[in-house]
């Protein structure tokens, strides 16, 4: 009797352990976060700059939020630059990435419906850079 009653235990349990890792794989993934819908702002040397922006809370301010989505042809580098004039107030930007890969994105405020304040879009690699101005109404929100 000690037998039979081993058995079955040592039966329901390796049904337990093989059923455990089958059950974790078709377990739900957690929710992700909400998706960023970026626009692409200029590609360059085979990688596309994107950038969005996002109110800030007190919504006198827009943040821009920019990466870098690499291609496969060069290592390039994306900023964002925020002017008041000839002078700059904030800059942000990511380091040069490898072929292939995706930056971290990197963030300034402007003020909204203030036209004293321009916003311009660099690429670069190493010292050789290319950027413009940047309208905001182009941009997706985040």
């Amino acid at each position: 009797m000690k037998s039979i009653g081993r058995f079955i235990a040592l039966t329901v349990s390796s049904a337990v352990l093989l059923a455990v890792p089958a059950v974790a794989q078709a377990a739900p993934a957690q929710p992700a976060e909400r998706a960023t819908k970026f626009t692409t702002i200029k590609t360059w040397s085979g990688a596309k700059q994107q950038a969005c922006k996002k109110s800030t809370p007190n919504g006198k301010s827009w943040k821009v939020v920019t990466r870098v989505v690499n291609g496969r042809q060069a290592e390039v580098g994306v900023g964002l630059i925020v002017w008041k004039g000839e002078k700059e107030i904030d800059r942000a930007s990511t380091p040069i990435v490898n072929k292939g890969v995706t930056s971290k994105p990197v963030s300034v405020k402007i003020r909204k419906n203030d036209r004293s304040y321009r916003l311009e879009a660099f690429q670069y690699q190493g010292q050789m850079g290319d950027g413009g101005t940047l309208k905001l109404k182009k941009l997706r929100r985040c």
